[in-house]
């Protein structure tokens, strides 16, 4: 599978890059709670548009299969991390491997009445900041509410449609109520999600 690599170094992280528009699949966009570019898990063309468009040669285009079992993407996620750290004193963490928030199979599994639900894609090297968010986000959650539970699922056991990822899914009696794409700043965004419980 091909997909677009940003180069952290090279990148300006400007909303108007001129990426965003090129990519036939919309697979980058700038998220303004982070203030970087990022990407959804679009399936790429690889037209190379966006590696022609980029003014700065911070995107390039990889396998990432061929790439999964080597150090590019865990480069690329400590990359992130560090400026996760540098920017919002958040410790981070990757999503593989942490057992902190449960993973689920499919949405049956959910029981409890308030849940937020934790989507994530293949490109796990952005989980370190969107993962590190949640759990920011968790722990803000669990100081106003008694009652809600965290879970996260690979987004193919999902087997439902979402326009972006990683995305956060509000669930009151099994039922989901909202739908929030891409990664989002714990500042901000916890008191918009206390406000779908309560």
């Amino acid at each position: 599978m091909i997909r677009p690599y940003i180069i952290l170094n090279n990148c300006d992280n400007t909303p108007g890059c001129p990426v965003i528009n090129a990519c036939p699949k919309d697979i980058f966009y700038f998220d303004y709670d982070v203030k970087k570019l990022l990407l959804n898990n679009n399936n790429c063309l690889e037209c190379g548009l966006c590696v022609v468009e980029c003014e700065h040669e911070a995107v390039s285009l990889i396998n990432v299969e061929e790439t999964r079992n080597n150090k590019n993407e865990e480069e690329y996620g400590l990359a992130l991390a560090h400026r996760l750290k540098n920017h919002y004193g958040i410790e981070p963490s990757s999503i593989i491997n942490d057992k902190k928030i449960k993973e689920i199979e499919q949405l049956d599994d959910i029981i409890e009445e308030n849940v937020l639900l934790y989507v994530y894609g293949r490109w796990l090297g952005e989980s370190y900041i969107g993962y590190s968010f949640l759990k920011e986000i968790k722990d803000e959650l669990e100081k106003e509410l008694n009652d809600i539970n965290f879970y996260k699922i690979h987004y193919p056991k999902l087997k439902r449609n979402l326009s972006g990822l990683p995305a956060f899914l509000t669930i009151k009696n099994g039922e989901i109520i909202n739908k929030y794409i891409g990664i989002k700043n714990p500042l901000y965004f916890t008191p918009e999600l206390i406000n779908n419980y309560i």
